[in-house]
């Protein structure tokens, strides 16, 4: 983006101005001081700090010159809001979204209404990239008015076994703009979509924040998370030498260490972030995380360490971000070895843990293993944390491995027509498929009924038999009720079930690739 060659005519008067603003790239805006400081409590201290550090007495004639970060057309955007000149039309959302963070930055009363005026025109006509902006401004208003119009463009387009992942849902109603907003954001865009047009109450109480207390049927659930205390014993009993190292946590908490335990857990960055000093002289570091955060990674540097405390979702994320952004290695390995046992128990909460840290290798083993659950209605609550880019890349994949079931399906259709009736007479085991087969039936529901025909005796034929699975049948699903049929075709389920398994090994996650 560039700026302009010379400040809008507006703000070249230099007689009756008292203030410049002066851009990133040389621009001089000539302005009011009593006109800004009034709209924006930011300008206001910014003028009475560079009042004091000029020792100007007040009301003089000399100007006042403001150094900004932003370039010349953000500054021209957010003035023109002060001076109420603001122009709502020709704007594109890249310009209404830079104005939008320039004032909110400068704390521009009334920019949040022109920001909306500005975006609402857009919705109707790129309300995917609208439906972005609103999220990534928390703008729900606009958020709502774009979600209404991407229901009305997509609702039609429903995933068929033989469609493009471009042509489902998930795929139509992603844009890149969507990379800035959260997961949780596009889900909820998502599930608002998917539901039929004459559904009565599909819409949640919020687009941009999760609702817990909404009517809507498919409401975030609330989990209370317990209170968490610092622990009494921190550092085991038998480090019986003085500490040398003060370590204290946003709430005021203060830890004594001992510095050589800490660089050898990695945390060398926090070390050296020690620059204060504590009450009793031991060199102090301020760390950004919650007393019993920052117990549980210090905990984490000594031996014995804290047994199972990653199998504790919320608490494993917190303790992650803490020992990521002082890179401390030995801690966020045995995170990642921990969080990779519990993939068979909750694969789409450590995907999302492994999406926001770009654990690829992790992140992929979560995928396969969802490749085979339900997973389009389903929510949790590291979905708000993580880019919606991750969801795009998990749902394509999932389309993936969706048509892939289907195209093996449809080549035994004879037979999951087969083990559907035996499943209602029988109680016969078949846990220990990899794809359940109702996942099976579901996805194959409307390929099948496009592939059965009715005979004139009433009865339905499958057009295709099992491959190599022996002999055709031709009984009508309700005559099946012998304990010959009955296994054959639970054998031929079983010999579905490994020929899935082999083609999904074949299908790559991608989840590096847009």
């Amino acid at each position: 983006m560039t700026g302009h060659s010379k400040a809008p005519p507006l703000f070249e008067d230099a007689v009756s101005a008292d203030a410049v603003l002066q851009s990133s790239d040389g621009i001089r805006f000539y302005v009011s001081k009593a006109m800004l400081a009034g709209a924006s409590p930011f300008l206001r201290d910014l003028f009475s700090l560079e009042q004091l550090s000029t020792n100007a007495p007040p009301n003089t004639a000399q100007l006042c010159i403001i150094h900004l970060d932003e370039d010349s057309e953000s500054i021209e955007s957010f003035l023109r809001i002060i001076y109420n000149c603001s122009n709502t039309e020709e704007k594109d959302l890249s310009s209404i979204g830079r104005m939008l963070e320039t004032a909110r930055k400068y704390q521009i009363r009334g920019a949040e209404e022109v920001a909306l005026n500005c975006m609402l025109p857009h919705a109707d006509i790129q309300p995917l990239e609208t439906y972005a902006f609103a999220c990534r401004f928390n703008i729900e208003e606009v958020a709502a008015d774009a979600a209404v119009f991407c229901k009305d463009r997509y609702n039609r387009k429903f995933p068929r076994p033989d469609s493009t992942f471009a042509a489902s849902v998930e795929g139509a109603c992603y844009v890149s703009e969507m990379s800035d907003i959260s997961t949780g954001q596009y889900f909820r865009l998502l599930q608002f979509v998917r539901a039929p047009i004459e559904t009565v109450d599909t819409r949640p109480s919020s687009f941009c924040k999760p609702r817990h207390t909404s009517g809507y049927h498919n409401a975030q659930k609330h989990v209370e998370q317990p209170k968490r205390e610092v622990p009494a014993q921190v550092i085991p009993e038998t480090y019986t030498q003085p500490t040398d190292l003060a370590l204290q946590s946003t709430d005021q908490c203060e830890l004594r260490v001992h510095c050589l335990v800490i660089e050898l857990a990695g945390g060398r960055m926090l070390i050296n972030e020690a620059v204060e000093t504590a009450a009793d002289g031991l060199p102090m570091a301020r760390v950004g995380a919650p007393g019993w955060v920052l117990a549980k990674v210090v905990q984490l540097c000594y031996p014995c360490g804290a047994p199972g405390i990653f199998q504790d979702l919320p608490a494993a994320r917190e303790i992650l971000r803490v020992a990521v952004r002082y890179d401390m290695s030995p801690i966020i390995a045995l995170a990642q070895a921990e969080l990779a046992q519990l993939v068979p128990t909750a694969p789409l909460r450590i995907y999302f843990i492994a999406a926001e840290h770009d654990w690829l290798a992790l992140a992929e083993h979560a995928a396969r293993t969802l490749a085979t659950a339900h997973l389009e209605d389903v929510y949790v609550p590291e979905m708000e944390d993580v880019s919606a880019r991750a969801y795009f890349r998990l749902l394509r994949y999932y389309h993936e491995c969706r048509t892939t079931i289907c195209r093996v399906a449809s080549r035994h259709s004879d037979y999951v027509q087969g083990w559907r009736a035996v499943s209602k007479r029988t109680q016969t085991n078949l846990a220990a498929l990899a794809v359940p087969l109702p996942i099976v039936e579901m996805w194959t529901q409307k390929m099948l009924s496009a592939q059965e025909q009715p005979h004139t005796d009433g009865h339905i034929v499958g057009l295709r038999g099992g491959r190599g699975l022996g002999r055709r049948h031709t009984h009508g699903v309700g005559s099946l009720v012998g304990p010959d049929l009955q296994v054959d075709y639970v054998d031929a389920a079983y010999a579905m079930d490994m020929e899935i398994k082999e083609e999904l090994l074949k299908v790559q996650p991608k989840l590096d690739e847009i």
